[in-house]
């Protein structure tokens, strides 16, 4: 079974892709499903799928923009405006790609980026009951905040 990263290494994976400080600490209750709008689905190396990262507006918007270092007031506009333009969706897809790093798997364990998420799409997968999960509150330094949970699925 694969596992999830600790907040400390998802906080060190996300600081060397952003080139910024980012604090990341386990959330005191995991954020609503409707929030979590924005992510990712995992497969294994063996192609089956392993789980998914998603992550709301907050979360997807400053990252995204903090990867090529947008403004944060551009990224402010976009979390008003409840949606990402083109630039941010590809930068987003891109931090999903580095955190196939937030899955560790057994055997062959090599995690990949399946397919990003960005609404209206949604992962059917979301509503499968997780092997294991992990809901975080992710700082942005400059940038500010965001939510993001990990589920391991296979």
């Amino acid at each position: 079974m694969a596992k999830i990263a600790s907040a400390q290494e998802f906080a060190k994976a996300l600081s060397v892709l952003l080139r910024r400080d980012v604090k990341v600490k386990p959330a005191a209750a995991p954020p609503p499903a409707a929030r979590l709008k924005f992510g990712g689905l995992y497969k294994h190396g063996n192609g089956a799928v392993l789980g998914s990262v998603m992550g709301d507006i907050g979360f997807a918007a400053r990252s995204g923009a903090a990867l090529s270092m947008i403004p944060a007031d551009v990224a402010a506009e976009q979390i008003r405006a409840d949606a990402l333009d083109e630039v941010l969706r590809e930068n987003f897809a891109e931090v999903l790609n580095v955190l196939s790093r937030a899955f560790v798997a057994e055997g062959d364990g090599r995690v990949t980026l399946q397919t990003a998420v960005f609404p209206p799409q949604t992962i059917p997968e979301q509503a499968a009951p997780a092997k294991s999960s992990a809901s975080f509150d992710v700082e942005i330094a400059g940038y500010g905040n965001g939510a993001v949970t990990l589920r391991v699925l296979g």
